[in-house]
């Protein structure tokens, strides 16, 4: 699976595809990406969400502890991968994924799309991905809960209340 981001959907897309028993092997930010050939697992997601959410650190800076990944600065996962893709989880931002980034990932054996950040597919990827068959799963279908729950905790936040679960 190639991820895009490293914030908190990427990183919790991630837990639940190593859950799962899928092999993830890029994450990214603004400033690049970094692909581990050998797959991320535990231990090295436990080091990303330090590196993110605790230090507020660069995705370049995951290299300094582990460095077999390869870091592609001003690269997206998609522009830098070179191997079978079976799945795509976009999950950094609006229109990361071009038709022609669409049509390289097809060419890789892409047959799966699960979208994390909110359209982050231009219309021209998804043409690409419907014209090839491969599964599609939008971003209003795929993490509409989050839209859903955001919706509830600012009208909560609004009006200062605590609701129990």
């Amino acid at each position: 699976v190639l991820l895009s981001g490293s914030g908190n959907v990427a990183q919790y897309a991630c837990e639940k595809l190593l859950q799962l028993g899928a092999k993830v092997l890029t994450f990214s930010d603004s400033n690049g990406t970094i692909v581990d050939k050998d797959g991320f697992n535990e231990e090295k997601l436990a080091h990303l969400m330090h590196l993110k959410n605790e230090k507020r650190g660069r995705i370049a800076e995951f290299k300094e502890k582990y460095p077999s990944v390869v870091y592609h600065e001003n690269k997206k996962p998609w522009e830098c991968f070179d191997g079978q893709v079976d799945c795509i989880m976009p999950c950094a931002t609006q229109n990361e994924v071009t038709g022609d980034d669409a049509t390289r990932l097809v060419g890789l054996g892409l047959k799966f799309v699960a979208e994390g950040a909110n359209m982050p597919s231009t219309a021209e990827a998804v043409h690409v991905y419907h014209a090839k068959g491969v599964m599609y799963g939008p971003a209003k279908a795929a993490n509409a809960g989050g839209v859903s729950v955001s919706g509830l905790e600012m009208s909560q936040n609004s009006v200062r209340l605590q609701w129990t679960s």
